[in-house]
């Protein structure tokens, strides 16, 4: 009787499974859910709320620490970070990857935020939503390159699948 490959049909359910469900958690935290976002409608957060707002003192090496694949971390203290900086502002120093422009919107998203312990798997990136305020915000946003510094001051709408903290709205920081 000729040998029979069961491996891969056994598989193919769970791996459809895991990319479905991948898709639907990061749609979700992008905002690509609309049920879920007429379910609780919040009041907008604008650009005066997020320049009043006192920037919370967790750094991005913290964030990138804790949910860094093979961290030390327990699903208890990503859970309590996430619950502390969701909905809250903050304001890193970063390192650009890309920059992209939709209507009046730069989407920005960086080099993965370096992490100390060399035995861990870093995957965390900003992913943000910058609403440019200045001519001179646009020109530096069309003149970043891959690799250049960029400070961002946004508020933390997600940390999605330990790969993306999603900042909405946001705004870069010039330097003086």
């Amino acid at each position: 009787m000729p040998h029979r490959n069961t491996a891969t049909p056994r598989r193919m359910p769970a791996l459809a499974a895991i990319a479905a469900l991948s898709a639907a958690a990061l749609l979700s935290a992008c905002g690509g859910n609309d049920a879920q976002q007429t379910q609780a409608e919040e009041p907008a957060f604008t650009l005066a709320d997020l320049e009043a707002a006192k920037p919370v003192a967790v750094t991005p090496e913290q964030v990138a620490e804790t949910f860094a694949l093979g961290s030390k971390s327990t699903d208890l203290q990503r859970e309590l970070l996430e619950k502390e900086v969701s909905g809250q502002v903050v304001e890193w120093d970063l390192q650009l990857y890309e920059v992209s422009l939709e209507g009046d919107v730069y989407t920005v998203s960086t080099q993965p935020v370096p992490v100390a312990d060399s035995d861990t798997v870093n995957l965390i990136r900003i992913i943000a939503n910058v609403r440019a305020r200045t001519p001179e915000d646009h020109d530096f946003l069309r003149a970043v390159k891959t690799g250049d510094p960029i400070r961002l001051r946004g508020r933390l709408t997600a940390i999605a699948l330990r790969t993306a903290v999603v900042l909405d709205p946001a705004v870069v920081v010039m330097r003086q």
